[in-house]
């Protein structure tokens, strides 16, 4: 089985139209163990790059504290105790982090389906659902790396683009407007939402009394 998962992880990356091909016949049970099994991997080296990059930054502060003149020691000093805290919080962050992914995964893949609907994609929510988990190999094999997590990103963006061509049996450039009309629909709902927040601040401002 490991050896099995071994060769879909290296087929994903390597060669992944052919093995999205052969990969059309396994159920979503199947794509979603892939996936778990992938995610759990991804979660706990996370949470151990996480609570060690967390708890250094903040010895880094407390070592900036310390040099504060007359109380620097004295708040370096308590604040040394809440280390422990800082390592927890981060591990539950984690935790937040693995449960999204576990479960978001299947929100994610709906939203996909409803553009592949929209651009001739006539092979049922299934193949996009397998598409997507299984799509996701290279950003959970390198999410956990800081900076290095874009390239993952992006990996995952062109083997989905690929992988949603070739299940769905629609063109490369269909394959991604699948996913770039989202991300474009998502940009233009932040920016109409912060121009919203701006024009509020702006009219609240404008209420308050000036002193000149």
């Amino acid at each position: 089985m490991i050896s099995a998962c071994m060769e879909d992880v290296m087929g994903f990356l390597t060669r992944p139209r052919e093995t999205f091909a052969r990969s059309k016949g396994k159920s979503l049970g199947c794509a979603y163990q892939y996936y778990a099994g992938l995610l759990i991997i991804f979660s706990v080296l996370f949470a151990f790059v996480t609570i060690i990059l967390g708890v250094a930054h903040f010895n880094a502060v407390i070592q900036q504290v310390a040099m504060i003149p007359f109380i620097g020691e004295a708040l370096s000093g308590g604040l040394s105790h809440f280390s422990g805290f800082v390592a927890i919080w981060r591990l539950f962050a984690a935790y937040v982090l693995f449960l999204m992914l576990l479960f978001g995964i299947f929100m994610m893949g709906f939203v996909f389906h409803a553009f592949v609907l929209l651009f001739g994609g006539e092979k049922g929510v299934v193949q996009t659902l397998r598409t997507t988990m299984f799509a996701a190999t290279p950003a959970l094999l390198l999410g956990w790396i800081p900076y290095i997590w874009i390239i993952g990103l992006v990996w995952a963006v062109v083997i989905f683009i690929i992988g949603i061509s070739e299940t769905q049996e629609i063109s490369t450039g269909s394959g991604a407007a699948v996913i770039i009309v989202p991300l474009i629909l998502k940009l233009i709902f932040l920016g109409l939402g912060a121009a919203v927040i701006i024009s509020f601040m702006g009219a609240i401002s404008n209420l308050i009394p000036r002193a000149f």
